[in-house]
């Protein structure tokens, strides 16, 4: 991902993060030939603290984890089910180079019954 690129990216989540309703669960999982969670036990409930936990990372976030490979984070998000009551809603933000589409395609159709 070039300089202007991540920092779209990070345009782009912030504007995400400041929009998001009181009390939602939240969490980012940043992706590339790895990935890892911002919480890594699972969504958070979106209070200042999270927030503030959220920006710092948004802050610090650098094109630096390889190649866009969205698959296997997918899976890791799909093998938990949604909180009670909440919708699971993904927004994905990236480069746009995936390469691995028709496989991305079919899982996220796979899991359109419980996710947005």
């Amino acid at each position: 991902m070039s300089g202007s690129n991540i920092h779209s990216v990070r345009t782009t989540l912030l504007l995400f993060l400041k929009s998001l309703p009181q009390g939602c669960y939240f969490n980012i999982v940043s992706f590339g030939s790895h990935f890892e969670a911002l919480f890594p036990n699972g969504s958070l409930q979106y209070t200042e603290g999270t927030l503030k936990e959220a920006v710092k990372l948004h802050e610090t976030m650098k094109a630096d984890m390889g190649g866009t490979e969205i698959l296997n984070p997918l899976k890791s998000i799909y093998s938990n089910p949604p909180k009670p009551e909440y919708s699971r809603q993904i927004l994905l933000i990236s480069d746009g180079s995936v390469f691995n589409v028709s496989q991305v395609t079919e899982l996220v159709a796979r899991n359109s019954y419980d996710t947005r």
